[in-house]
Parts: C-alpha cells; sequence; structure tokens
C-alpha cells in the first residue's frame, strides 16, 4: 500500500531542492516543535549513499534512528529512497512559473511516515521553504 502527498511550493527550484538536499535545511523541517525535535542529520546525497536522522520527543519519553539510502538522483527533478526497515520514498518535482509542484509517494511494509506524520512532515518541508525563499528575495 502506498501513501501519496501533493502539495505545491511557493519558492525557487533551487529553494526547494536546497530543502530536500542539505542536511541543515532537513534537520529544521523534520523538526516538529512541541512534538520531537531533529538533532542530527548525516547525508552522502548521492545514488547509494546512505543518511541518518537523530530525533528526540520534545518530551524526551522517545527517541529514533532513521537510516536510509539514496536511490535514484535527478537534480531538480526527483529523489527516491528507502528507509532500513523497508519503507521507500519517491519526491517528484515538476516546476510551474514561480512554483514547484511536488509528489511524495511512501510505501513499504513500516509506513513510519504514513497518514498524519507524512501530513505533517510535508507541510513543514513547505513552510519551511517558502519561508527561506522569501527571505531570499
Amino acid at each position: 500500500m502506498a501513501t501519496t502527498l501533493n502539495l505545491t511550493v511557493n519558492a525557487s527550484p533551487e529553494a526547494v531542492w536546497h530543502s530536500l538536499t542539505q542536511p541543515e535545511a532537513i534537520k529544521r523541517w523534520v523538526t516538529n516543535p512541541g512534538r520531537w525535535r531533529c538533532t542530527d542529520c548525516h547525508s552522502d546525497f548521492l545514488e547509494g549513499g546512505y543518511f541518518t536522522l537523530q530525533l528526540i520527543g520534545e518530551s524526551g519519553g522517545w527517541s529514533a534512528s532513521v537510516k536510509g539510502h539514496f536511490g535514484q538522483i535527478k537534480p531538480y527533478q526527483s529523489v527516491t529512497f528507502s528507509i532500513d526497515g523497508g519503507q521507500r520514498a519517491a519526491i517528484m518535482m515538476q516546476v510551474a512559473g514561480s512554483q514547484v509542484a511536488c509528489q511524495c509517494t511512501l510505501s513499504g511494509a513500516t509506513q513510519l511516515a504514513s497518514g498524519h506524520s507524512h501530513n505533517v512532515l510535508m507541510q513543514r518541508f513547505k513552510d519551511y521553504t517558502e519561508k527561506r525563499f522569501a527571505q531570499q528575495q
């Protein structure tokens, strides 16, 4: 079973790509204030490269390490990756003027970020990217 979310980001393709690929940006939009923080992000951003995210619950009751590998990377177009444990994701970008349409599809046995969490993460990605892009203008 797959979960797909479509959203439009009001930012340049460069801003969207930066948010998807740069560890410091990823740490910021993966953090969900009041719920969890991303305390560390490492990425070897190339096909077959690895990534890790360290998450901690704001209440201190839990922590998690998310690890995976990148699949196909097409700059400013798409990124695929898999999370250790079986989940797979594909993020597709389509430029439309000063906006970027993004489609994120998650599939796999664990469904770690399915449903509500998937929506929260993608909305945080959109908000972070649009705010960063507006500040650069």
